[in-house]
């Protein structure tokens, strides 16, 4: 899906689980354009106009600078892989927000979660990739894989599961039919909804004292989300800690 939008050059800026919907194993979609760009003519990157941010999936650069492009993307996307690698968990969880600049440039990773092996994880944290520059050590955006290249190896990775990923007691267990209107609504009267998602974790970029760029003004995309017959990912998280994508 992401490869997709690489290739329409539509940069998503809001690549997170509680942002993915699944219908089945092998179906899902990439909600929530309200913040998508698209790049226009020979542009390269989008610069946004402050406005809340989701900080703790967000690129160094994004939160520095408020600079977006498809390789801020991947980023979020290696955020996202560990959200379903620990079955819902919270990125840098106990850590304030305003933090989290600091500890990236300090070379501060995601723990690499139980189920993975080295493999996996290695792939994941290829977008913290760093190079030398004359201010000391930040992290290379030019240097995180393509769209293109993370579906060839994860794609790869699928043909022999159980290689990569260790699950105790996975046999491929099945998912509800999110076609039962019974079991969605009864999955909604469960779970408290407003708590998903910390306020906290949104936090407007040039808080952090960065002087703008310049910037081009451009609409936004139609934040509609189509959800029929179709489950958050993180409410699966949440009920039953499934993870197939």
């Amino acid at each position: 899906g992401m490869m997709y939008l690489e290739e329409r050059r539509l940069v998503h800026r809001d690549l997170a689980a509680r942002n993915v919907l699944v219908k089945s194993p092998n179906h899902v979609k990439i909600t929530d354009f309200g913040l998508a760009r698209l790049l226009e003519g020979d542009e390269k990157e989008y610069n946004a106009d402050g406005g809340k941010m989701p900080i703790k999936w967000m690129a160094l650069e994004c939160i520095h600078y408020r600079k977006f492009t498809h390789q801020s993307d991947v980023w979020s996307y290696g955020v996202t892989i560990w959200e379903l690698m620990t079955f819902g968990g919270k990125p840098y969880d106990g850590i304030p927000t305003r933090e989290i600049p600091d500890l990236l440039e300090k070379g501060e990773r995601l723990p690499q979660p139980p189920i993975c092996t080295i493999d996996v994880y290695m792939v994941m944290v290829k977008w913290l990739a760093k190079k030398r520059n004359g201010e000391g050590w930040m992290i290379d955006a030019d240097s995180r894989p393509k769209f293109k290249e993370l579906a060839a190896e994860f794609s790869r990775m699928a043909r022999d599961p159980q290689r990569y990923l260790v699950i105790q007691g996975d046999d491929r267990m099945k998912l509800p039919s999110p076609n039962d209107s019974k079991f969605f609504q009864n999955l909604l009267d469960e779970e408290d909804l407003e708590e998903m998602t910390d306020a906290e974790e949104y936090l407007v970029p040039q808080a952090f004292n960065i002087p703008p760029p310049i910037y081009t003004s451009r609409g936004r995309m139609d934040a509609n989300r189509v959800r029929s017959n179709y489950i958050p990912l993180f409410i699966l998280f949440m009920r039953d800690k499934i993870m197939y994508m």
